[in-house]
């Protein structure tokens, strides 16, 4: 059972600056914790922080940083990983941070602190021993939109995060995405019905989502700089400054159930859906990701 607490930064009056702040989702307590909200706002900034905040008086503390694909894992390791430590390296005080990437290892404070793994090749990592890892950073799992449609993306997250935590309860999760679409099939999976700003708890899941908004304050910046200017009124607004979904709206379909059976496919064009009915004779509408 979802339980939704109205939340707004634009009260926020411990927050000067304006950007995210993890405090909120956190204090649930809760092992999973989920960040959907705007680029730019900070939270890649504050995943990133987390985990080498908990790595700096550790010796044995690891985390994973895990993307969609390999394609953007290995930009992230790129020049060494320079970009992923720039502002981390900037804007925090770690003392012989030193951190750099080679291939898919983070090193940092002298030692190994952790691992960039995509979530679409999972199975080339079984068998490979995690015991070591205590914190899973996802960066992106919603889709970016105009990205290839995958309709087993819940399903690669799901695999990729159970290669690494297993059975293991000493292990805490923290995912990230832009505000992009709600039909996400990720959140389907969760069973989260997202409305409005604020924070979304489900206990016997274990998870809190944060659906934040944005603080007057880097509204205000943002709203100045040249790009705000340029897309100020149009189409790209909603979503990229007012933190919309792509499909916001009030009207929610109920979740696929397991047992249906499939009608037909049909195809427009480049589209295509999958037409499903269960005993009760109602429908159930999913894209199809085979568009061959």
């Amino acid at each position: 059972m979802w339980k939704f607490i109205p939340y707004t930064f634009a009260k926020s009056t411990d927050n000067p600056l304006g950007y995210f702040d993890s405090r909120p989702s956190f204090s649930y307590g809760c092992k999973i914790v989920i960040w959907i909200g705007a680029r730019r706002i900070g939270k890649t900034f504050s995943g990133k922080k987390i985990g080498l905040k908990k790595c700096q008086p550790s010796k044995t503390f690891k985390f994973v940083w895990l993307r969609d694909s390999d394609k953007a894992r290995e930009k992230l390791s790129q020049n060494n990983g320079a970009k992923f430590f720039s502002d981390v390296t900037k804007k925090c005080n770690f003392k012989d941070l030193n951190g750099y990437i080679k291939g898919e290892t983070i090193y940092g404070f002298g030692r190994v602190i952790g691992y960039l793994m995509p979530s679409s090749t999972f199975q080339n990592y079984k068998g490979n021993d995690f015991e070591d890892i205590k914190l899973i950073i996802f960066d992106e799992f919603i889709a970016e939109k105009g990205m290839k449609y995958d309709s087993q993306r819940a399903w690669k997250i799901i695999n990729s995060m159970y290669t690494i935590a297993s059975t293991r309860k000493d292990l805490r999760i923290i995912m990230m995405a832009n505000a992009l679409d709600r039909g996400d099939s990720f959140l389907q999976f969760l069973g989260v019905k997202i409305e409005d700003y604020g924070i979304y708890v489900n206990r016997e899941k274990d998870v809190c989502i944060h659906y934040c908004d944005d603080h007057p304050k880097f509204r205000e910046d943002r709203e100045k700089s040249v790009i705000g200017k340029l897309i100020k009124g149009t189409e790209f607004e909603e979503n990229l400054f007012n933190n919309k979904f792509a499909d916001d709206t009030k009207q929610f379909f109920d979740k696929k159930p397991p047992k249906t059976d499939l009608l037909f496919i049909a195809h427009a064009n480049e589209n295509s859906a999958r037409i499903y009915y269960d005993d009760n004779g109602m429908l159930y509408v999913s894209k199809d990701g085979n568009t061959e």
